[in-house]
């Protein structure tokens, strides 16, 4: 995973791989964002490099839990496949994030929706 912290308040999390995502790798990623965002939240764009990549089931639960709660004011998913719009309606319906989550086709509606919490 790529963090680019853009100049607009928004932490853009860039997932780079071909695999499941895994909870060790959203682990791994929170705790590197609390070190950058000092005990600040800023809102997420997450975005994947391919359209097949999704989270596996301890990944969805542990980013729905109050640990991305405190880095992430919002999440924005931008969405590629089918597989990944059911994740998404499983993701939203079973985990429950605590924080508001929404998901899109393209960046800019993302971009808009997210500065709404900045």
């Amino acid at each position: 995973m790529t963090l680019h912290f853009r100049s607009d308040g928004i932490l853009h999390v860039n997932v780079i791989t071909e695999q499941e995502v895994t909870a060790d790798q959203v682990k791994e990623t929170v705790d590197f964002t609390k070190n950058i965002l000092k005990g600040e939240r800023a809102p997420h764009l997450i975005t994947t490099e391919k359209p097949y990549v999704i989270p596996n089931n301890e990944a969805r639960e542990y980013l729905a839990s109050r640990h991305r709660e405190e880095i992430s004011c919002a999440d924005a998913y931008i969405l590629k496949s089918l597989a990944q719009k059911i994740i998404a309606k499983f993701y939203i319906r079973i985990n429950k994030p605590r924080i508001p989550t929404n998901f899109f086709t393209d960046n800019d509606s993302a971009i808009n929706w997210l500065k709404t919490f900045i």
